[in-house]
């Protein structure tokens, strides 16, 4: 059992050495699936998380569940709020709640219609042009 114990200790290292190589941050780990007794153990390392602001995982919350969990299933998006309509599908997007910098590129945009659910297409520029159209309506 202590075996056991200790390899697993040592992939949780070498997950979180990974999420800390690709994304800069150690914050992944805390909103990744590593449960209580993984965050303990890696805080016991020296590790530290910011705190995750409450007020702001719990508005938004009119925006139906299947929607909320897609978008925030393994992507350690906090919550998820709706930016507007686009070409007839509902847009939405994911935000953190920490008050630390994320390194995500320009945002990854969900789309709703029709009961369909999808990300946002990288290949074919549709997410790209989704962050136009909204960007030029800030203006």
């Amino acid at each position: 059992m202590i075996k056991d114990n200790f390899f697993y200790k040592i992939r949780i290292l070498f997950v979180l050495c990974i999420i800390t190589f690709y994304t800069n941050h150690p914050i992944y780990a805390k909103t990744s699936k590593f449960n209580e007794e993984d965050l303990k153990f890696l805080e016991s390392l020296g590790f530290t998380f910011p705190p995750i602001s409450t007020e702001c995982t719990q508005k938004n919350m009119a925006i139906p569940q299947n929607i909320r969990e897609f978008v925030m299933h393994n992507n350690g998006y906090h919550n998820v709020e709706y930016v507007g309509k686009w070409k007839g599908y509902q847009v939405y997007q994911g935000i953190f709640c920490d008050n630390v910098t994320h390194y995500r590129g320009y945002p990854q945009y969900t789309l709703y219609r029709n009961n369909e659910l999808r990300w946002a297409n990288y290949i074919t520029q549709e997410n790209m042009e989704i962050y136009r159209y909204f960007l030029s309506k800030r203006h």
